[in-house]
């Protein structure tokens, strides 16, 4: 792909700041790691598998990158 190209099933999800239910620290690791248990816990509950999640962010943005089909996306 091209930079700036739409990649089919891949997904940059930002998720809302006060939709997070963990304790900030300037620990990079722990972001990190917080982030992608907050990643985990929402698949979980659209019974989508962990290994779907990418990328983990929390320093610009707080999200993570996400390979999904049509209907895990809807």
């Amino acid at each position: 792909s091209q930079n700036g190209d739409i990649i089919p099933g891949k997904f940059i999800v930002v998720m809302k700041p006060e939709g997070l239910n963990f304790r900030r620290t300037d620990k990079y690791e722990d972001v990190q790691a917080n982030m992608r248990m907050a990643a985990t816990n929402l698949f979980a509950k659209y019974r989508i598998s962990e290994q779907n999640v990418g990328a983990v962010y929390g320093t610009v943005l707080d999200g993570f990158a996400a390979s999904l089909n049509a209907d895990q996306y809807e």
